[in-house]
């Protein structure tokens, strides 16, 4: 009799959409996880349009789970179900596009076998991004590792891909909120996890290297989204939170500069890449205030959202034979 395969201590939950130029690396450096316990990887597929099961059909197997993830758009709502569907007792969350360190698994669980926290670790940079792109001024002392700082004035975040939490509690907390469409999402959900009751706990072997993006395009778009999604989370707890407030005439004032600002830069890639990351983020500040100022912020869509797809995984389970023993 084939012995039953061991029950995963973790679920490393990573939300996929077209990522097959990126996500092999990333399996990867899974696959290669050291003195790490029992864990598997769900990755779930946000309705991808490229060949993602041929692309990782080498990777999969009784730790390697592909399951699809298409009642709503979104990696939040990806994740979400991730979590339902684990098996672990703790969730990992991680990116398409970046890579582990060897002790990552081994690291959050650590944390997380310690205590109910908001487990993570450095983001590094270096290693995945050419020293232009991660160090825009060669003239300054820019840190390659990254680690959880606060923000608007608040408490710190935790980079969404490198998170890692007890299952019962995030589900409890319940889990990313998918109406943010453009990323802040991370920073969110460290407030909420910190407001109740658990503690950033930052391992230093939890190390995931950082893919950022090279383009000057690429980058506005990334930090306008970013920015824009930032005034949710601002403008819904204004009030409740001792946030900084977002002013309309700081944000067009320093809007007013980027031309100016451009001319200056516009030789050096490096300089356009920074133009880029700033006024990007101060046109999406501008987009999300006159979009959602006077409580015109969209409604949160947890993890309650993607019950019904995990009913639906659970009952076609059943049917098959396959892993019955997926929670709720």
């Amino acid at each position: 009799m084939t012995p039953a395969p061991e029950r995963p201590v973790a679920s490393v939950v990573i939300a996929v959409f077209d990522g097959t130029a990126t996500l092999p690396a990333q399996l990867a450096a899974l696959a290669a996880q050291e003195d790490a316990p029992p864990f598997e990887v769900l990755v779930m597929d946000n309705n991808s349009t490229d060949d993602l099961a041929g692309t990782i059909a080498p990777f999969l197997g009784e730790k390697v789970r592909i399951l699809p993830a298409r009642a709503h758009q979104g990696q939040c709502y990806a994740r979400n179900l991730g979590a339902l569907l684990a098996r672990g007792e703790h969730v990992l969350f991680c990116d398409q596009d970046d890579v582990v360190s060897p002790t990552w698994v081994r690291a959050l669980t650590d944390e997380l076998d310690a205590a109910s926290v908001l487990a993570t670790g450095p983001m590094e940079l270096a290693r995945l991004n050419a020293e232009e792109v991660w160090r825009p001024d060669p003239g300054e002392d820019a840190p390659s590792l990254l680690r959880p700082y606060p923000v608007q004035g608040y408490l710190p975040f935790v980079y969404g891909s490198n998170l890692g939490m007890r299952r019962e509690d995030f589900i409890a907390l319940g889990g990313f909120d998918n109406s943010y469409r453009g990323g802040d999402e991370d920073t969110d959900i460290s407030w909420r996890a910190q407001e109740a009751g658990h503690p950033i706990a930052v391992s230093e072997d939890a190390v995931v290297h950082y893919r950022l993006r090279s383009g000057a395009r690429a980058l506005f778009r990334q930090h306008r989204g970013y920015a824009r999604t930032r005034t949710i989370t601002v403008l819904r707890t204004q009030g409740t939170r001792p946030l900084r407030g977002m002013s309309l005439k700081w944000t067009l004032g320093h809007l007013a500069l980027a031309p100016r600002d451009w001319l200056r830069v516009r030789g050096t890639h490096a300089g356009r890449l920074e133009w880029a990351r700033r006024t990007g983020g101060l046109v999406g500040n501008l987009e999300g205030q006159l979009r959602y100022r006077g409580g015109r912020t969209p409604e949160p869509e947890l993890i309650d959202r993607a019950r019904p797809e995990a009913l639906e995984h659970r009952a076609a389970a059943a049917r098959t034979g396959g892993a019955p023993d997926v929670q709720g």
